[in-house]
């Protein structure tokens, strides 16, 4: 489940890629291993594919087995693909990969968001919530299964033990996904010293919204034209031509700007009601929107947003505690952002949880409604790509802000600086996130009872 491999930056897209950098072709082609052969058996030919749109009852099934084995963040992107595409030919490969770049140019978990654009493409907004439904479906049942678990049990010794081993592994995984986004993001000193700034900021207790807009803003004045190349515009030839790639800058504009206004009006009638029947769960909401709203190049992104609204604005839990509920979303699928439901359970069980889960997904889902039309006018924009480069320079900063926080949370011994090491270790050598959490949980486990 975890976002630990991030996406390419946000420089000039070459053919192919999205608007914020990311090889769209390459994750749409699948994994080197068997995807090429399964594709030359099932690609649909032109004359009888994509087939006609799925029944709700088809596109919820499908996407709730594909949540059911979503661990791996991005990684799952080809799934999904042969999916829609080989297996089910509800799409072709173009729409597939418009809408791969459409969801990587605005906030959110990119898994979750291409399973409900793609049921927006194939059933209008019924077709999102449905998609959407079934793929987070299995993540949230888990999730809230171990909460219960969790915070019912916390106490015990062998819990502590397990989690002592876990909250290390934890460590290595941040520390990994880290590394991971600055090698992708930092690639000038302007990027450097950005992410060191908002990194010293952060580290201050403020709130890390507040110096990822200075550094949005600092971005907008220090990087050069040369840093932020965008994408050449779309002439009326390219727009008319087969597979050119450029969308039509008014086309379904009336359609997106309706979808967005009846999502803002849910949206803000749902929040009023939870603030005058039940302001505890109004602050839970409002909390795991913003945290949704900062997570570009990933979900992992969105972690220190989410630890500093949990742990230093509310107060709903310790550092100990959130990295527990970020381990037990590293060992179950989906987003890691679907930790939110481990929070929701504490702040007020089975409803809190629903109430986390439904409102960390809703920035990304009222994104995706005008998506196709948002993305049209922002992805040649050039003061569009100079913010999302600094966004995500000041990401980086904010990832190892975290990390410095993690590491003082974990006990002064030395059992989990060695898990924190071997585990920093398998992830550089490939080992699956989920195997390598079990494994420092038993560690620990028969640690403490040698």
């Amino acid at each position: 489940m975890a976002d630990t491999a991030q996406h390419a930056g946000h420089h000039a897209p070459p053919e192919g890629q999205g608007p914020c950098g990311r090889d769209t072709n390459e994750i749409a082609k699948g994994d080197a291993t068997g995807t090429a052969a399964v594709a030359n058996e099932a690609a649909p030919q032109p004359d009888d594919a994509p087939h006609r749109p799925p029944g709700h009852a088809a596109l919820f099934l499908s996407f709730l087995r594909v949540g059911l084995t979503a661990f791996g963040g991005p990684a799952m992107l080809p799934h999904v693909r042969r999916m829609v595409v080989e297996r089910r030919r509800w799409l072709d490969e173009k729409s597939f990969k418009a809408t791969v770049a459409i969801c990587q140019a605005v906030p959110g978990a990119t898994v979750m968001q291409v399973s409900a654009h793609c049921g927006l493409k194939l059933r209008g907004v019924p077709g999102m919530l449905t998609a959407f439904a079934g793929f987070v479906l299995p993540a949230f049942a888990m999730i809230t299964t171990l909460a219960a678990l969790y915070w019912q049990n916390h106490e015990l010794p062998a819990f502590q033990h397990a989690f002592t081993g876990i909250k290390a592994v934890t460590l290595a995984i941040m520390v990994h996904g880290g590394m991971d986004f600055a090698v992708r993001y930092l690639r000038s000193w302007a990027d450097r010293v950005i992410a060191l700034a908002v990194c010293g900021l952060a580290l201050l207790e403020l709130h890390p919204l507040l110096p990822l807009g200075l550094a949005v803003a600092a971005g907008l004045l220090v990087y050069r034209e040369e840093d932020v190349p965008v994408p050449q515009p779309c002439t009326k030839t390219a727009q008319t031509m087969p597979g050119a790639g450029c969308p039509r800058e008014n086309r379904n504009f009336r359609k997106g700007a309706i979808r967005l206004t009846a999502g803002l009006a849910l949206t803000l009638t749902f929040l009023v009601v939870l603030a005058l029947a039940a302001p505890r769960l109004y602050e839970l909401a409002v909390s795991m929107m913003r945290t949704d709203l900062v997570a570009f190049g990933g979900a992992l992104a969105s972690l220190p947003v989410m630890r500093h609204e949990v742990v230093e604005l509310r107060g709903w839990m310790p550092d100990s505690a959130f990295l527990d509920g970020i381990a037990i979303g590293q060992v179950t699928p989906g987003p890691i952002i679907m930790a939110s439901a481990f929070i929701g359970w504490r702040v007020d069980q089975l409803l809190g949880a629903v109430i986390a889960a439904v409102s960390i997904f809703t920035p990304s889902l009222l994104f995706l409604l005008t998506a196709d039309t948002l993305v049209s006018l922002i992805e040649r924009s050039r003061l569009y790509h100079r913010g999302v480069r600094a966004s995500l320079a000041a990401l980086s900063g904010l990832l190892f802000s975290l990390v410095v926080a993690v590491v003082r949370s974990l006990p002064p011994e030395p059992l989990p600086a060695l898990l924190a090491i071997g585990g920093f270790v398998a992830l550089w050598r490939k080992v699956d996130p989920g195997i390598v959490v079990i494994g420092a949980a038993a560690i620990s486990v028969l640690s403490a009872l040698l």
